[in-house]
């Protein structure tokens, strides 16, 4: 025999039905998600003090370009903090180890911001940049010897572009060039010094992006397009071929910091709308994002980072309100 319902037993029944329909919502959300590439985001509760404050350097500057090698990590060039803002040719040496700064032999080349710059062995690489027209110069440092040496042109100069390194190989990859975004990439071999262009980025032309490498594979993303961008693309020398990986959806942004540790990318600083603070990881092998703790400092565009075995550097940068920042922040999981 059928009973009529009461009415608490209808209320149960549509609140029953309610959360299956959310249920199915949420499901159709998540596999639109995972189609785009974006439901392996997770967030993660930071741990307090990831990140702590080490010497200062001796100048404030913006827009310089960093290296690292060993233990120690190499600022070169950038903008100092004065009213003419002066384009700097200084190089400066911080000792992960003792925690100290010292002042390098200057680079020979004219003073510049937005260069690009990688390591391989024991040698800097340093190059393009602007300093009110665009530059293509392309240069060696010796950090056994403190000496530079001038190598040949990379074919199209540029600013604000990206580098890493695979091997005994130097990429260099988008940036800004007379009004046009970029999206080519060019291998330097250190053994013939030589340049030969490779596999465009898929993703669009842009400028202040980041490059990274992680093993043998290297990495562009985010960056600045027409507006800010999330997209994260691995490329693979051997093949000449490029592999999308999953987009920080969560913090679109340029002109920020990454550095390696492990298998993992940190990612850092920069601006979209507003400055970001937030501090995202990057696992190369499962392909998932982790929200980590946010960096302290302040906001700013422009800073450097290294990158050592068991820790990550921020520092310098600006954010317009502030003079050109000395502070240095070193980052450990």
């Amino acid at each position: 025999m059928n009973y009529p319902l009461t009415c608490a037993q209808r209320r149960l029944t549509l609140w029953l039905v309610g959360i299956s329909l959310f249920a199915g919502f949420a499901l159709t959300e998540d596999d639109q998600q995972l189609k785009e590439g974006k439901s392996s985001i997770k967030t993660e509760k930071s741990t307090p003090k990831n990140w702590k404050e080490k010497a200062k350097l001796k100048i404030g500057m913006e827009s310089a370009s960093s290296f690292s090698i060993n233990h120690t990590g190499y600022i070169v060039c950038g903008k100092h903090d004065d009213p003419s803002g002066t384009f700097l040719n200084t190089l400066w040496a911080y000792d992960n180890k003792t925690n100290l700064w010292s002042k390098k032999k200057d680079f020979p080349g004219k003073g510049r911001e937005w260069a690009v710059a990688f390591s391989i062995g024991t040698t800097g690489y340093y190059g393009t940049g602007w300093n009110g027209t665009v530059l293509n110069d392309f240069w060696s440092y010796s950090a056994l010897e403190d000496t530079w040496e001038k190598l040949k042109n990379i074919p199209i100069g540029r600013r604000a572009g990206v580098a890493f390194s695979i091997g005994e190989k130097g990429y260099i990859s988008t940036g800004w060039n007379n009004g046009h975004m970029l999206n080519d990439l060019w291998e330097y071999s250190t053994s013939k010094d030589e340049w030969k262009k490779l596999k465009n980025l898929p993703g669009k032309p842009r400028q202040m992006a980041l490059g990274f490498s992680i093993n043998s594979k290297g990495y562009v993303g985010l960056g600045l397009s027409k507006k800010s961008l999330s997209d994260l693309w691995e490329f693979s020398p051997e093949s000449n071929s490029w592999e999308k990986r999953l987009s920080l959806v969560n913090m679109p942004s340029y002109y920020g910091c990454a550095f390696v540790i492990g298998n993992n990318v940190y990612i850092s600083t920069g601006a979209n709308e507003k400055h970001v603070l937030e501090t995202w990881c990057f696992n190369s092998i499962s392909n998932k994002w982790i929200q980590k703790e946010s960096f302290p400092g302040r906001g700013r565009h422009g800073a450097v980072s290294f990158s050592f075995e068991d820790s990550g550097v921020i520092a310098a940068g600006w954010n317009q309100k502030d003079p050109r920042f000395v502070d240095v922040w070193q980052f450990k999981p």
